[in-house]
């Protein structure tokens, strides 16, 4: 048996895992700064709606580098995850650009959160990162959520795939717990999960599970538990309604397309770079006005670029990440906010020839 569905972060409207047939897994974390905003959203929604649930942190290990980083991320993904564990599968998502092939500091982070929780997460990776390094430290111990997409499912609107269709090479890995197989909508990533509701029950279970509290929202304010079980490395084996398998056989020519939804930056340097260069017109028109620049253009060009600096480029960029959201266009997050960036940069040079003393000029002419 198989299950479908997707997983989201802040970059999806409330409401946009609706059509998930099984489950979702929500973004939650990222390095030891960063809560996604829309994490307790989708995911009391998707509760409500009889949802199997997950939720992931983003790893950084470029920013909060060695064991000390690891655990430190950790901490902080499990500090404001509270509320779910026990009812949520835990994920790391394992792809920051340079970084993946930093098997220990995995390891590390792995171990920790299982110390925290008695909850074994799994590691997400793409199909090159699982077969590009030896990760038989990781293997025997947490389950696999790989990241593949062939060009039959990398569609705005993919087929259904059984599980016997991921043709990836697994590893040191003896079966795979979750297919991320598309993100062709652009916005929307579609998984298969190689398992049934009762094996997923037992991914998100707690080793020793005590009495079930109400879940809390993210970030939950209580501080993290008291290591109850040191970590031990036992090769799983699999749960029922899991088919063990090892991927593609040897000499598959379908071709691992690397996964990358998320940037190097996190969306507040995102957000923080559109931001600068908004306030560069502001910031031009006061030097011109202070320096007495003039800037000689007809009334005509005047008012053309004042409208399409007030009202066109800014609706544009509104429009085009709002409708990406609704109708699931887009190129990927990287992309739609390097569209975004551009924008406000060519906003922003419009806005450098429209000040206020080139203004007050043409008035008086």
């Amino acid at each position: 048996m198989a299950l479908y569905g997707l997983d989201i972060s802040r970059w999806q409207s409330v409401g946009t895992g609706d059509s998930a047939k099984d489950f979702i897994i929500c973004k939650a974390t990222e390095g030891t700064g960063y809560v996604d905003p829309n994490c307790d959203k989708h995911y009391q929604r998707a509760k409500k709606k009889g949802k199997l649930l997950g939720v992931y942190h983003f790893a950084r290990p470029d920013l909060n580098k060695g064991t000390a980083g690891a655990k430190a991320e950790a901490a902080y993904f499990v500090n404001n995850c509270k509320g779910y564990i026990g009812e949520a599968i835990l994920v790391l998502d394992w792809e920051q650009p340079g970084t993946t092939g930093q098997r220990d500091w995995a390891k590390a982070w792995l171990d920790e959160v299982y110390r925290l929780t008695t909850v074994r997460p799994l590691i997400y990776m793409s199909a090159s990162v699982v077969n590009g390094n030896n990760w038989s430290n990781i293997s025997g111990s947490y389950g696999l959520w790989i990241a593949g997409y062939p060009n039959a499912y990398n569609v705005k609107n993919p087929p259904t795939p059984t599980v016997g269709a991921m043709p990836y090479k697994i590893g040191t890995w003896k079966f795979w717990a979750i297919w991320q197989y598309s993100s062709g909508a652009g916005t929307l990533d579609y998984n298969v999960a190689n398992m049934d509701k009762a094996a997923w029950g037992k991914y998100a279970a707690k080793a020793s599970a005590p009495a079930q509290t109400a879940p809390t929202p993210t970030p939950a304010p209580k501080p993290a538990e008291k290591p109850k079980e040191e970590p031990k490395t036992t090769t799983p084996e699999p749960v029922s309604g899991q088919t063990e398998t090892n991927g593609a056989s040897a000499g598959s020519n379908v071709p691992e397309q690397p996964q990358s939804t998320e940037t190097g930056l996190t969306t507040d340097d995102w957000n923080e770079i559109i931001e600068k260069a908004n306030k560069t017109v502001e910031l031009a028109s006061k030097t011109a006005s202070t320096y007495g620049i003039k800037v000689p253009m007809s009334n005509k060009v005047y008012d053309v670029l004042k409208v399409i600096v007030a009202i066109i480029l800014p609706l544009v960029s509104t429009l085009y990440i709002g409708l990406a959201n609704i109708w699931g266009f887009g190129f990927g997050e990287q992309v739609d906010k390097t569209i975004q960036l551009i924008i406000a940069a060519i906003n922003a040079l419009l806005g450098m020839a429209i000040v206020k003393s080139s203004s007050d000029y043409h008035k008086s002419s």
